[in-house]
């Protein structure tokens, strides 16, 4: 049986080594009947490489020099496969310098210490950034797109981790307020596309042309008394009307039906606002209906749209998970290190693209 029957073994120019056995164990009888044969991969230990760069003073025009080779950075004393990397290691990975230090030493016996680790991030940065300014150019002209905020400590102070994301690319930036003054730092003041949001008042008071999620909007249940039949009978509507609707847009509707669908919906939807309740989980429900009136129905007619911010949301548990890890940040360079290689991963990661072969073209500028 061919290998190819378990399904891919390797890179096509991995080195193949066939372990055949001429005798049986037990009973030494010929062995010349092949059932099966099973990969087994295994990756060898690099051997490590030194370039020994050669600077020269040209006689004629007394320039100065530097031998140019594809794997040395224009400087420094690290290749572009460490420099990779260490980028890789850290903000994909999420390895502590001091472990990630450790870990180069014990992989490749190359002995490297913490701040050397840092200084190659910061390096990498330094040339990185320029195309993190142009994700944020390219985010600046989005036709959708969803955002979110989380805090997170910036020399132990709190300051905000943002998120902005088309789906298929992706921009964080760090900032020291969640107000609508950062959706007009970022996004500038004339952005025309839609924003998928949750009910921060940031939104509404830099953009008119919403979507609020939905999610936040049902998900009191979650924590909802059984005994609250009030509330209950709310939500149960509400998910009714929802339920509905996508049903609705998946029958891709003329844009004169989804536009009478959205008509019918929001007067429906400010009918229930407007009911009077006695339960607290009831009233708080209906004052978030009330307050997005307006914004909860975009999606009906823009089909692009989606009804929720679970995009963005699944975005920023990266960040997340890293701040779980380091806690804070211990200074503006850390922001920048942060919001840049996070914002590039993820965009390589939602283009399909191999972020390891990534940073090594960066590395290649460094």
């Amino acid at each position: 049986m061919d290998s190819n029957s378990h399904g891919s073994v390797g890179p096509r120019n991995e080195n193949q080594i066939r372990v055949t056995q001429d005798r049986c164990d037990r009973c030494g009888c010929v062995l010349d009947n092949v059932s099966v044969v099973i990969p087994v991969n295994e990756v060898e230990q690099p051997e490590n490489i030194r370039y020994l760069r050669h600077h020269y003073e040209c006689e004629n025009c007394n320039d100065s020099v530097i031998a140019h080779q594809p794997n040395c950075p224009t400087e420094g004393g690290y290749g572009t496969n460490l420099l990779a990397q260490i980028v890789l290691f850290r903000y994909e990975y999420r390895i502590p310098y001091k472990k990630l230090a450790n870990l180069i030493q014990q992989l490749y016996s190359c002995d490297i210490h913490r701040t050397t680790v840092l200084n190659a991030c910061e390096r990498m940065e330094r040339t990185a950034r320029s195309e993190y300014e142009a994700l944020h150019e390219r985010i600046q002209s989005a036709e959708v797109l969803y955002a979110d905020e989380t805090p997170h400590l910036v020399d132990g102070s709190k300051s905000w981790i943002w998120a902005f994301t088309t789906g298929d690319e992706t921009l964080y930036v760090f900032r020291d307020s969640r107000g609508s003054e950062v959706l007009e730092d970022v996004l500038g003041e004339e952005f025309t596309g839609i924003i998928v949001c949750d009910g921060h008042r940031s939104y509404s008071a830099y953009h008119s042309h919403l979507q609020r999620c939905w999610t936040h909007l049902l998900r009191g249940t979650d924590s909802l008394s059984d005994d609250d039949a009030e509330a209950w009978e709310i939500y149960n509507r509400l998910f009714e009307i929802f339920d509905g609707l996508k049903e609705f847009v998946n029958t891709d509707p003329s844009p004169v039906q989804r536009i009478i669908v959205q008509r019918e919906s929001r007067e429906e939807l400010r009918r229930i606002a407007e009911t009077e309740v006695e339960s607290e989980d009831a009233e708080d429900v209906l004052t978030m209906l009330g307050n997005g009136i307006g914004h909860w129905l975009t999606f009906v007619v823009y089909p692009q749209v989606k009804p929720t911010n679970n995009t963005v949301e699944a975005i920023l548990r990266e960040p997340i998970a890293m701040r779980r890890i380091i806690r804070t940040l211990k200074n503006e360079k850390g922001m920048r290190l942060h919001e840049t290689f996070l914002s590039l991963l993820r965009t390589w990661k939602q283009r399909d693209a191999n972020p390891y072969t990534e940073l090594k073209r960066l590395a290649r500028k460094v």
